[in-house]
């Protein structure tokens, strides 16, 4: 009897200590991780009911492209509220109702090209302030309602080209305030509105800059960080007064044009530049002097001053030291003083000699060596 006590207590204690150990397991606090759920497809074109079914299934991986396009019933983008990375494309485009990006406030990356085009409503980017890198192109173009690019406050990189392009409304850019890298090209081409480019401050090389079109840009106030460039294009910004903003900008690499500015005076911004690739300053009529290059040491290639009906020097070029082919000064009807060339030349600097005609004084090589550069 003794010995069936002492099994049954035995019995017993082991049910209680297991009874224990499950108690103890169940305790413990489940993983606060979320789990990934991956949507391994493209999302293109969907209806209404297949976005909604997208959300209700909790997806917040997209491994494919997405293509929201020509839905005149969708107002915001609140069925992708659970996404956090999309690895292809992003195309938004022709949504006529769309009025809000609300809805990718928690998406972080784009693999590839990112698209917002055509939306004719939309007059901001809300709703991607968690965006920090593109892979591919980013394209912001003909949002007739876009008025800022608040929204991007958290964007750092674009893999390839940024094009802000053909948005009428568009009056700032400050929302890229914390744009650290484009790989390839910025392209700033035909924003009615936009009068600087403050919010590039984060860029300190680029690899191609297109400033075009733009109506009532005034100055390049946001290039203030910019050192390197390997090709700048300025041209047709009529309202553009000054080129004040790049000012410790020292290289470009390939090519400066400066062109078909009206408004433009002179050439102040450019103070630190020491040298181009080609530079071609051509049609801008107020320009009066060119005194802003007066620390550009060399040109590699082409050197072209034409059509600038205002300039009567070019003092700025006292510092010029070499061009590398071509130096040509051609229909400056206004131009009758050429010493600031007088160093290049006497240093035989120019590879193939200087082209000097139909400006309002057109000396000699040996003339504006002599000292009788101006009249």
């Amino acid at each position: 009897m003794k010995n069936l006590k002492l099994l049954f207590l035995v019995v017993i204690g082991s049910i209680l200590t297991l009874s224990s150990c499950k108690k103890e397991q169940k305790e413990v606090a489940p993983s606060t991780e979320p789990i990934d759920i991956i949507y391994v497809s493209d999302l293109y074109n969907p209806n209404i009911d297949e976005l909604q079914t997208f959300f209700d299934e909790g997806y917040n991986i997209i491994d494919g492209n997405v293509g929201i396009g020509h839905i005149d019933s969708l107002y915001d983008l609140h069925y992708l509220s659970n996404v956090i990375s999309i690895t292809g494309s992003v195309m938004i485009m022709g949504n006529e109702n769309l009025v809000s990006l609300e809805g990718l406030d928690n998406l972080t990356s784009i693999g590839s090209t990112f698209i917002i085009q055509h939306d004719s409503l939309l007059s901001n980017l809300n709703g991607l302030s968690k965006l920090e890198s593109i892979g591919g192109d980013f394209l912001i173009q003909n949002n007739y309602s876009l008025s800022n690019l608040d929204g991007l406050s958290n964007l750092k990189t674009v893999g390839n080209k940024l094009s802000i392009e053909s948005n009428p409304t568009l009056n700032s850019i400050a929302g890229l305030s914390n744009l650290q890298t484009v790989d390839s090209t910025i392209k700033i081409y035909n924003n009615f509105s936009l009068t600087n480019l403050e919010g590039l401050e984060g860029l300190q090389s680029i690899n191609r800059l297109i400033i075009e079109l733009n109506f009532h840009l005034t100055n390049l106030n946001g290039l203030s960080n910019l050192e390197s460039v390997r090709y700048f294009l300025i041209r047709g910004n009529n309202n553009l007064t000054s080129l004040n903003g790049p000012n410790n900008l020292k290289s470009i690499g390939i090519e400066l044009f400066i062109q078909s500015n009206s408004a433009l005076i002179n050439l102040d911004g450019l103070s630190n530049l020491q040298y181009t690739g080609n530079l071609l300053i051509q049609s801008n009529s107020a320009l009066a002097d060119i005194e802003g290059l007066n620390n550009l040491e060399s040109v590699g290639w082409d050197f072209q001053i034409l059509y600038n009906s205002s300039l009567i020097n070019l003092d700025g070029l006292n510092n010029l030291e070499s061009v590398g082919e071509h130096l040509i000064i051609s229909d400056n009807q206004n131009l009758f003083d050429l010493c600031g060339i007088q160093n290049v030349l006497t240093l035989d600097g120019v590879g193939y000699g200087p082209s000097i005609m139909n400006n309002g004084y057109n000396p000699t090589t040996d003339d504006i060596i002599a000292g009788n550069c101006s009249q």
